[in-house]
């Protein structure tokens, strides 16, 4: 992730925080500080209970470490991309 960011400056990226098959809430949010990115939309969580997740929880976390403004995107919304 560190190397990513260095080499390539990202606007946005999608980070799972499901926790039990991928990264979690504070895991994810280190990946967003060294990918250095200005937006990230969290992925993979809240589809069954063993990965249920509080995504508020995560956009705190996130936005309190990193520059990063965190999008959470409900299922049948969207977003535009700036």
């Amino acid at each position: 992730m560190q190397l990513i960011g260095r080499k390539d400056p990202l606007d946005y990226a999608m980070l799972p925080i499901g926790d039990n098959y991928t990264m979690g809430l504070e895991d994810a949010a280190l990946a967003a500080k060294w990918l250095g990115v200005r937006h990230v939309i969290p992925i993979h969580y809240d589809t069954w209970p063993i990965i249920a997740q509080d995504a508020p929880k995560y956009k705190e976390v996130t936005e309190s470490m990193t520059p990063a403004k965190v999008d959470i995107v409900r299922p049948g919304e969207t977003i535009e991309l700036a």
